[in-house]
């Protein structure tokens, strides 16, 4: 199989894990352009990462004829839009979380990529976690019994980027892994009467805490995703690096190796490379970002009227997900 050429759309935190991603996968895929409009950022991003070609305006690389896949690691309001110019391009993409910030951006973005014959990957990340993996095998064997609930965590000290601070650009809160409120559960019954339950914080401390429980009527099983892969650590003197989002290396801290496998990132790129070359097929898609989007509405609908929302869920004229919430205590 020949390499998937990639262009990174953005310059940031998560473009640089995408970058490292596919640099472990050298087999499947490579990073061959940037697009940044923030003065000096893709030409910085270029020489960190050994990139080619670099751009200050995305269209640029959407008319680069080496670039087969973009990955979008731009603000959530700008998803939608560098999408579908995308797909006008012939470009395949993924888009990471959230897909957008309206249904009707999802609807419209699914579409252009459906007409144009490229693909839309949504980059969800835990669906390739090597634990998180473990877990679900597992309960798909039947090791739990009858699953009845599953509750997963992600906590840290809030975002990398100054952008997610703003819901106008982001839509939303912890939620939506953004910054509107810095500290949710939201719960989802399923049709069989299994529960699931999301927390999500931006105000813990000390950095990443990433974790699932999985119960059954015959078993349960507990995954931290990092600490299993991490040295307790004393250092007076503190060192470079420990793990995502922690602040200190002094005192006691929990460095990890392997960081970006343990959170699935390459094998997240290697999947949709193989799904590009048509050797695999897509297991994180539009529709399952568009799925994730109604749940999000559901969950400030929920909030904001403090009863259960029933899915399918499909209010209009919401201009982001987080005003579900807010215009309820207007």
């Amino acid at each position: 199989m020949s390499k998937v050429k990639v262009g990174i759309v953005g310059s940031r935190f998560q473009a640089d894990c995408i970058a490292a991603a596919v640099k472990a996968v050298p087999e499947d895929a490579e990073v061959v352009a940037v697009a940044s409009p923030t003065k000096g950022h893709a030409a910085e991003f270029a020489k960190r990462h050994g990139v080619p070609h670099a751009y200050t305006d995305y269209h640029d690389l959407l008319r680069d004829p080496q670039v087969e896949l973009i990955s979008v690691t731009a603000p959530n309001r700008l998803h939608a839009q560098i999408t579908i110019d995308a797909a006008k391009a012939g470009k395949h993409v993924v888009c990471e979380k959230p897909l957008c910030i309206r249904l009707e951006e999802a609807d419209a973005m699914i579409d252009a990529c459906q007409r144009a014959g490229v693909l839309l990957l949504y980059a969800e990340e835990l669906f390739f976690a090597p634990k998180y993996l473990k877990a679900k095998q597992m309960a798909d064997e039947g090791a739990f019994g009858r699953v009845h609930l599953v509750k997963q965590g992600e906590k840290h000290s809030g975002p990398h980027s100054d952008w997610f601070w703003d819901v106008e650009q982001s839509g939303g809160g912890a939620v939506m892994r953004t910054q509107g409120e810095d500290e949710a559960i939201t719960i989802v019954e399923f049709e069989n009467g299994a529960v699931g339950m999301i927390e999500s914080s931006w105000n813990r401390p000390g950095g990443m805490d990433d974790c699932i429980e999985v119960f059954g009527d015959k078993g349960q099983t507990y995954a931290d995703m990092l600490m299993g892969n991490a040295l307790p650590t004393y250092s007076d003197v503190g060192f470079g690096y420990a793990v995502e989002k922690a602040a200190t290396t002094k005192g006691w801290t929990y460095p990890v190796f392997e960081e970006h496998w343990n959170y699935g990132f390459p094998q997240e790129m290697r999947h949709f490379a193989r799904c590009v070359r048509g050797k695999e097929t897509p297991i994180s898609d539009g529709e399952t970002g568009r799925v994730v989007q109604e749940v999000l509405y559901a969950a400030y609908a929920s909030a904001g009227q403090g009863r259960k929302i029933i899915l399918p869920f499909r209010p209009k004229g919401v201009a982001k997900p987080i005003d579900l919430w807010r215009k309820a205590h207007e």
